[in-house]
């Protein structure tokens, strides 16, 4: 009976083994190219809007990729769910009351910010004849990185080509440059960085 009972358990067991086994190869399986690329196509589409923080095309994305989890039964441990809203729910404060169904999504509160109406950059050369302005156009010529708060300034500027430094080869952008509490204008790049038989390419690689 004894060696009855431990067939049946070891049976079990590879029995057990085998179905893990094949519900993890079953699952690998359903992992195909061209199920990726259907549902990256679809977030990544014109219809998303870019997925901005707060667009309709963000809640999309974000709907569609709830669903996706709920059809391959992933529990959802977001916020409390009111009337098929969680979403809203979490914009008026909930916080996950008990007896209510879970979502897949959790608020949090943003603060959103952007450029003023005015933004300028000029860059003014004076000599001993007097001073002229060049004008740059605010996306077109310059941009910005968006603070909390306005900004302006009237500085020097210096130009430092690449801005790089190479003790072995000599070479010293910054040699006889005062850049004490200046700004410092760089070229994009490196020195041959568009020349395809520079040895210099290879030295930057």
């Amino acid at each position: 009976m004894l060696k009855k009972s431990i067939v049946l358990l070891a049976g079990m067991a590879i029995f057990s083994l085998i179905s893990a086994q094949n519900h993890s190869e079953l699952g690998l399986q359903a992992i195909t190219s061209d199920l990726v690329r259907g549902q990256l196509e679809f977030l990544a589409s014109d219809l998303m809007e870019g997925r901005e923080t707060g667009t309709r095309g963000e809640y999309l994305a974000a709907d569609y990729i709830a669903s996706v989890f709920r059809m391959n039964g992933i529990r959802p441990y977001g916020e409390a769910e009111v009337f098929g809203s969680s979403r809203g729910f979490a914009q008026r404060g909930g916080q996950g009351l008990p007896g209510l169904s879970r979502s897949y999504f959790q608020g949090m509160n943003m603060i959103e910010y952007g450029p003023g109406e005015t933004q300028e950059l000029s860059v003014i050369s004076r000599n001993q004849t007097g001073e002229s302005a060049v004008d740059f156009m605010y996306r077109t010529d310059f941009g910005i990185r968006t603070g909390t708060v306005g900004r302006s300034a009237t500085t020097q500027v210096v130009f430092a080509g690449y801005g790089l430094m190479n003790e072995k080869q000599g070479y010293d952008d910054f040699k006889k440059l005062d850049v004490k509490g200046k700004v410092v204008l760089l070229l994009v790049g490196f020195p041959g960085h568009r020349d395809q038989q520079s040895g210099v390419q290879e030295v930057q690689a």
